[in-house]
């Protein structure tokens, strides 16, 4: 049996876990907010969970408001999606094993924003996405997508001043908004597939950047024009390689 439906909207209900149990697809959306847990925390598990069509938001986009109970998200075999909004301050890790992709290339995100608790975010098969931005997340430490290769429109880092690991060794192009590195804890940023990128690229007031390494980069800004290429305010920058 194929299990789906249309979309599922959970929102103003006490709850101490959602489970979706044998359901396999959504077409529209699922979306998760303003929910209480009698116990102070709840989790989300999707275990046949493979495609959500028009994706995830755990909290609501394009607002402050943030899910602030949730603790664990399981999705074990989610293949793609149109998009993830995650705004869930307790949660200390969040893994998807086997998404390879967002449905749409340019319009597709992943966007992980208040992780107060958030130690490590991991993408593992993760091949092509429209953006990825991690975003006010103190104490993450750890970012891989080891088998990205595109991002359609940007890649955002900011205010992860402990993330001392990335691992995107296949990034060959991010699109029309561009990549931004700001006030991480990045020693060393390497990129050595990244051939272009079509927005600006920033990398602003990263205390502990010593090395930035793009040697296959041929093209920055054509989308943006003037104002395109920022390096600013990393004061212990002692090594940048475009060669």
């Amino acid at each position: 049996l194929h299990f789906a439906m249309r979309s599922i909207t959970i929102s103003g209900v006490a709850l101490t876990s959602v489970d979706l149990g044998s359901l396999r697809q959504v077409w529209g959306a699922i979306r998760l907010s303003n929910l209480t847990a009698p116990g102070g925390t709840f989790s989300f598990s999707a275990p046949h969970l493979t495609d959500v069509r028009d994706g995830l938001a755990f909290g609501v986009p394009g607002t402050p408001a943030r899910l602030t109970g949730l603790t664990d998200v399981s999705m074990p075999v989610l293949r793609s999606f149109g998009g993830l909004h995650l705004a869930a301050p307790a949660l200390t890790s969040f893994t998807a094993p086997l998404l390879e992709r967002t449905n749409e290339v340019a319009d597709g995100y992943i966007s992980i924003l208040y992780g107060d608790a958030l130690q490590s975010v991991s993408f593992p098969l993760l091949v092509s996405a429209g953006s990825l931005a991690v975003q006010e997340a103190p104490v993450l430490e750890s970012l891989e997508a080891p088998q990205l290769t595109a991002l359609g429109r940007s890649l955002a880092l900011k205010d992860v001043p402990q993330l001392g690991d990335l691992s995107l060794p296949l990034l060959s192009s991010v699109g029309s908004v561009g990549l931004i590195f700001e006030n991480t804890g990045l020693s060393a940023v390497s990129l050595p597939s990244l051939q272009s990128i079509g927005g600006y690229l920033h990398v602003l007031e990263n205390a502990e950047l010593q090395t930035l390494s793009l040697p296959a980069l041929t093209a920055v800004g054509a989308a943006t024009g003037a104002h395109a290429f920022r390096i600013e305010g990393n004061l212990v920058l002692t090594t940048f390689d475009l060669d």
